[in-house]
């Protein structure tokens, strides 16, 4: 869920509000005291009443970026945190509702800009669930919440729409459960930038009955260039992680991420910590 910023010219005004992440932080607290319940993720909807919160801090950092060619080249240290709080729960069994606010702290240079970033609000509803198979379309809005004319030069500032279709499958690998999730997804971009194909593949593995390996990779390819003069780009991310289950309810996640291939964007390397509780 990360913001893919790219490599732009200019520069614009930024401000700083760093108030803003202790207000958020104790209002998720507040929601981690929701009932245990039943889990799902990636095309799998939530049941009627359940639901799950997961609170994901990502860290990276940009000291290169690649180049139209995917050539790599130093540039100004590009450092990046963000956390998310995402929310799911099941109006009905087929229908799950989509919540993520979420905050950001981007350093470009010596420039500074914290404070809200994007919330997503959507809908996802299954089409399918048969041998093991789910099937489901999703749809979201991806609202900007704070100052666009203050947004660091490589920050996303445009409200973007999206469909996505998401394709599942449980089954036993080794005597161990595992499955796969697929997601391909259009993104349209209000602004400048161009809109976006999005395909994102996740494996997992249960190694123990409370320790899952997964193994995650995002690529992201613009629809030419943007109206502004912008330059196509093009990028694949991988990320590879562990979660334990502390209890029926709760999870914990971590892992680390990295850009493998691109162009006209930034390398980066980074870790991301997530906490998973299902009500």
């Amino acid at each position: 869920m990360t913001t893919r910023p790219r490599v732009t010219t200019g520069r614009r005004g930024m401000r700083r509000d760093a108030a803003l992440w202790p207000a958020l932080v104790a209002t998720l607290a507040l929601v981690l005291g929701l009932r245990a319940g039943p889990a799902a993720a990636g095309a799998w909807t939530q049941p009627a009443g359940s639901g799950q919160l997961v609170l994901s801090f990502f860290h990276s950092d940009s000291p290169k970026s690649y180049d139209a060619n995917g050539r790599l080249s130093p540039r100004p240290d590009y450092r990046k945190s963000e956390l998310y709080a995402l929310y799911e729960y099941g109006l009905t069994d087929r229908l799950t509702l989509i919540l993520t606010p979420s905050l950001q702290d981007i350093r470009s240079g010596q420039d500074r800009q914290s404070g809200l970033g994007y919330s997503d609000l959507g809908l996802r509803y299954r089409l399918l669930q048969q041998g093991g198979w789910v099937g489901a379309v999703q749809a979201l809005a991806r609202l900007p919440q704070g100052d666009a004319d203050n947004r660091p030069q490589l920050s996303d500032s445009d409200t973007q729409y999206e469909v996505r279709g998401l394709l599942g499958k449980g089954f036993q690998l080794g005597g161990h459960d595992a499955f796969v999730n697929l997601e391909a997804a259009y993104r349209l971009r209000m602004g400048a930038p161009p809109n976006e194909l999005r395909l994102d593949l996740t494996a997992g593995y249960r190694l123990t009955p409370a320790l899952q390996l997964l193994a995650q990779s995002f690529t992201t390819v613009s629809a030419g260039g943007g109206a502004a003069g912008q330059s196509f780009y093009d990028d694949t991310k991988l990320q590879l992680s562990l979660a334990y289950d502390l209890d029926p309810a709760t999870t914990l996640q971590a892992g680390l991420l990295a850009t493998v291939a691109g162009r006209n964007t930034l390398r980066e390397r980074g870790l991301m910590l997530a906490l998973w509780h299902r009500f």
